[in-house]
């Protein structure tokens, strides 16, 4: 829609403006002159008395005897001394003479070319006074608004002057309102020093009457706009309103309150710039206006000039601090910055001044969540909800609290709410699926999905949101069908490629899974997790080669990743190399005391160079860490067995049995059988020993 448009940026507009007072005072250099404005080009610089007999098609007149018969016949009202006396009153109560105001002050001029017609272009009439000395008339007992307009009077015999062109200075319309904030806060010269006096107030009172009607025309539309329920509609009142608000403007130039409105107007129909600047105007004409830097605020918060929108949110409240809704706002900005305690602070501030402020705990919550302080967070959603139990965003904000804190079923109970408020907000669909997952009920995961997906089918996530809920269940050609939705969507993310991965390695084509994970790496040479599963990838097919790279390509980009170590610690021992699958695992063990499969992984390599005494102290650890691990308890058994602790290995060897672990298996991966061991390790086993350790066919 084609809004109506402000003047350039300010600085322009007043480097333009000064031009304008500098040609006028060049034009007067050599000698002495007076000065008349006019807000329109009206044609000839006449008189009132000429133009009203002009106007009428009046071609014969005589100016002077009109006047003079005028004169005589107003005697017998006024009591004045002069005919100069009485022309200036009756020029002052607005009737018609044959004198034209003229001011000895340019700038004064300069105001009343300004002021009125804001949507035309100005005149100023820089005349020389030698040119027209027998026609000056200076009252000699002013009233109040001739003393302050420095007037001179010009009576022309034929009821008009015709200055040279070069001696009109034209004032472009785009101007008049910085010239006139121009002169009001550099020369002190305004409506309230110019027009001063009853009559003047009586001239302004009927303007000031049609632009309170703009005006409140405007706030009708503004209302009607706000309150529209589809974008045309608000629109199109919006537009209308702007041009009321102009009007009054037009009418009345220091109308703060149409500068105000409009700018939210603007503001709302984002054109910021114009916002700012109506402000701007606002700000220039009352610097202790607190509700428009709180809205100049806003303004450059959506242009996303942080700093700026807080000096505003200051200024506001430091020339109102009773104002809840400003800190808010200031708290709004610390949230967007990070600074969550200086938010929480005035956030608190706008709940001490008006406890049923619902934005206040609304925005806290999300500033106790980023502290991490999810109990005062869901506390805050909950007053929110309170105060306005019809908003699905608090609901939708208080479910992911909950959900961060694995109380999945009360963040379902919100998203349910949300959906109640709003069958079609797709993302609590999603977060629902998310919740439902969590709890392992993939069925109803599938189902929200798929919900959030038909009501946008662009929506990338939930493809790869039911794609994992697909390889939780198995089923993995479903699950690759939305993971590639999901790239076919966005393909430059690489979280589907990383999933796809992983569901074609869970199906056991390891081939597919390493295209994608390169396809990872190739978008971001740094995912770690890429390395790490196409390590994996790689291992799986035996080339333990590659697969040590990517170990050591995640290490290096993270040294704390106790994964990556074991992966290789694994590959370096299916290739045969123990010692360094040895440091690998003791890395892993050194970063996770606690990591029981490090300890056993590592016992084993210990056990095939042949280090038993290290084998056991590995596998103890294991039992210590887990009394449940029967295979622990085998391996330690065999250990015990090659340093010949004939009553250790048995005990071991037993408890494994009893706990239902097949102990002749395992000693038959390492031997053929006893006699096999008996030979290799030229240890000869207790009968009771060999007898556990043989089958029982070959017993018999």
């Amino acid at each position: 829609m084609n809004m109506p448009k402000k003047p350039n940026s300010q600085d322009n507009q007043l480097n333009a403006a000064l031009k304008i007072i500098k040609k006028i005072e060049t034009i007067s250099t050599d000698g002495e002159y007076i000065y008349r404005g006019e807000p329109k080009d009206i044609g000839k610089v006449s008189s009132s008395l000429y133009r009203e007999f002009e106007q009428r098609g009046a071609v014969e007149f005589d100016m002077e005897l009109i006047q003079t018969d005028m004169i005589d016949e107003v005697k017998q009202y006024l009591y004045k001394r002069n005919d100069l006396d009485i022309l200036a009153e009756l020029q002052h109560y607005g009737g018609k003479t044959n004198l034209i105001d003229f001011t000895n002050n340019h700038l004064i001029a300069l105001f009343f070319a300004c002021y009125g017609a804001l949507g035309e272009d100005g005149r100023v009439i820089v005349q020389k006074t030698a040119m027209i000395k027998d026609w000056l008339l200076r009252p000699k007992n002013p009233r109040h608004r001739v003393s302050a307009q420095e007037i001179v009077f010009v009576q022309p015999p034929k009821g008009f002057i015709e200055p040279d062109k070069s001696q009109i200075v034209t004032v472009p319309a785009n101007l008049k309102q910085t010239l006139l904030q121009h002169l009001r806060t550099e020369h002190n010269i305004s409506t309230e020093t110019m027009l001063n006096d009853l009559y003047s107030f009586i001239r302004k009172q009927e303007i000031h009457r049609d632009a309170y009607i703009e005006y409140y025309s405007g706030l009708t539309l503004q209302k009607i706009g706000s309150e529209a329920d589809t974008i045309e509609k608000k629109e199109a009142a919006f537009a209308k309103a702007i041009e009321y608000y102009t009007k009054a403007i037009t009418l009345k130039p220091d109308f703060l309150k149409s500068y105000r409105n409009r700018g939210i107007i603007y503001a709302r129909m984002d054109d910021v710039d114009s916002a700012i600047e109506d402000f701007n105007t606002v700000i220039q004409l009352d610097p202790n206006y607190s509700d428009v830097y709180y809205h100049r605020g806003v303004a450059y918060l959506i242009k996303e000039d942080v700093d700026k929108s807080i000096d505003d949110f200051n200024t506001a409240i430091e020339l109102n601090p009773p104002h809840g809704v400003v800190y808010v706002s200031r708290g709004l900005l610390f949230l967007i910055k990070g600074d969550f305690d200086q938010s929480i602070k005035d956030f608190s501030m706008a709940i001490e001044l008006d406890p049923e402020l619902f934005g206040a705990y609304h925005n806290r919550a999300f500033a106790y969540a980023g502290k991490g302080e999810v109990d005062l967070a869901i506390h805050d959603f909950t007053k929110a909800i309170e105060l306005n139990p019809d908003e699905p965003e608090t609901y939708f904000a208080r479910g992911n609290a909950h959900a961060k804190i694995d109380d999945h079923d009360s963040a379902i109970q919100d998203y349910d709410k949300v959906i109640g408020l709003d069958p079609k907000a797709g993302a609590a669909y999603n977060s629902r699926g998310i919740a439902y997952a969590a709890k392992g009920d993939d069925e109803r995961a599938i189902q929200d999905f798929g919900k959030t997906i038909e009501l946008d089918p662009e929506e990338d996530a939930a493809y790869r949101n039911r794609g994992i809920a697909y390889v939780n269940k198995g089923d993995y050609d479903s699950a690759i069908q939305d993971f590639s939705k999901a790239i076919e969507l966005n393909p430059e993310e690489g979280a589907a490629y990383i999933n796809r991965g992983n569901a074609y390695a869970d199906k056991g084509d390891h081939d597919s899974a390493i295209q994608d994970y390169s396809k990872v790496i190739e978008l971001d040479p740094e995912d770690g997790t890429a390395y790490n599963s196409r390590g994996i990838a790689y291992a799986v097919k035996g080339d333990h080669d590659r697969a040590i790279q990517d170990f050591g390509k995640t290490i290096e980009l993270d040294p704390e990743k106790g994964a990556a170590y074991h992966n290789r610690g694994l590959a370096y021992a299916d290739k045969g190399d123990h010692d360094s699958a040895i440091q690998d695992f003791g890395k892993v063990i050194e970063l996770d005391p606690e990591e029981g499969a490090a300890y056993h992984n590592r016992g084993l390599s210990y056990f095939k160079i042949g280090d038993y005494e290290s084998t056991v102290q590995d596998f103890s650890k294991l039992i210590e860490l887990n009394p449940e691990d029967d295979e622990a308890f085998c391996c330690r058994g065999e250990s015990w067995m090659h340093l010949q602790e004939w009553e250790k290995a048995k005990s071991d060897l037993t408890t494994a049995k009893n706990m239902g672990y097949d102990i002749i298996e395992s000693f038959q991966n390492d031997y053929e059988n006893v006699e096999d061991f008996e030979q290799k390790k030229n240890i000869k086993l207790p009968a009771d020993i060999a007898a556990m350790l043989t089958p029982p066919q070959q017993s018999q």
